[in-house]
């Protein structure tokens, strides 16, 4: 005698007359849960989540440093000038750190281009911005003590 089930089982009435659901009737009654106008509600949630996370999010500024000579210091430190207005923390391989760059060298904004994978104080400095809630992403823009949200620079238009 075979004790296995077969995707065929149907509920069957225990004693008390509830049903019980055998593993065919289990993925039945999920289907029922998940119909599809549930699986559709589903996906127009989906596709507004990421046009909010995409589009509409924007990052609260992050107070990187406790002031304006902590900055100064950390410029000294990597032997850059200290009035420059952005602190750039990119890589050499990421395009949107390239994308961002040249959106910079276009708009005429003094930067200082911090390699996070080369620098370790700015590899130091982009972990202590993400331990403080940045997104863990590159490139990184710095503009005075805070760390802000790139489109802050250019405007809601661009996007690197």
């Amino acid at each position: 005698m075979d004790c296995t089930l077969t995707m065929r089982e149907r509920r069957e009435p225990d004693v008390e007359g509830r049903r019980v659901m055998a593993p065919a009737s289990v993925m039945e009654s999920r289907r029922e849960l998940f119909g599809p106008k549930a699986q559709r509600m589903l996906l127009v949630l989906a596709v507004f989540a990421s046009f909010y996370l995409l589009f509409l999010r924007r990052m609260e500024p992050i107070q990187v440093f406790a002031s304006e000579q902590e900055r100064a210091e950390f410029m000294r430190t990597l032997g850059e000038p200290e009035d420059v207005e952005i602190i750039a923390l990119v890589t050499d391989w990421c395009p949107a750190c390239r994308s961002f760059e040249s959106l910079l060298d276009e708009s005429k904004v003094r930067y200082a281009r911090v390699n996070i994978e080369q620098s370790a104080p700015g590899r130091a400095l982009y972990e202590k911005a993400v331990g403080l809630g940045a997104p863990r992403s590159i490139p990184q823009a710095i503009r005075g003590l805070k760390l802000v949200d790139r489109r802050e620079i250019f405007g809601p238009g661009a996007h690197p």
